[in-house]
């Protein structure tokens, strides 16, 4: 899950953070983000045929997933996921685990971590100016530090600063 925008589905908040999530973006509001579940947790959403680690389908979504997670839902009822095995990614299968025990649902809201006209980040360096310039965007996760808004402005003003 290098490189993208992250939340959780909140049942209540998932169409207003769909919308955040596109601000975020400067993207159309009506553009859908894509879920990331655990393999194991695959019948829940989509059913036991589907395998889409790449995201490269787009498979109907169970009834229960379009009421409860709209933000995921493309107008023709299919979503675009990315299916975690353990095996394939420890750290971002855990993460899904855990926000599965909290939320009831092992599944993040996901897209690329870029802006309209600009190509996936390539440097942490991009993702803290994101930070700092972005309003909605709180923190970012470089590996295992969680940056806050406050910490990317002061990052900014250090860099700044040693350049004069």
């Amino acid at each position: 899950l290098s490189r993208t925008l992250t939340l959780t589905p909140t049942l209540a908040l998932t169409l207003v953070l769909k919308d955040r999530m596109n601000r975020l973006k400067v993207r159309e509001w009506f553009r859908p983000v894509a879920p990331v579940f655990t393999y194991e947790a695959r019948e829940m959403f989509v059913g036991p045929e589907v395998d889409t680690p790449y995201m490269s389908f787009a498979p109907v979504l169970h009834d229960a997933v379009k009421e409860s997670i709209p933000a995921v839902v493309h107008f023709d009822a299919t979503a675009r996921p990315q299916t975690v095995r353990a095996t394939d990614d420890a750290w971002l299968h855990r993460v899904l685990v855990l926000v599965g025990e909290r939320m009831g649902y092992p599944i993040l809201i996901n897209t690329s971590f870029n802006t309209r006209g600009k190509p996936i980040l390539n440097r942490v360096a991009e993702a803290l100016e994101l930070l700092q310039d972005l309003e909605d965007l709180e923190f970012i996760l470089v590996e295992d530090w969680l940056v806050s808004k406050a910490q990317a402005q002061a990052w900014g003003r250090n860099r700044e600063a040693s350049a004069s």
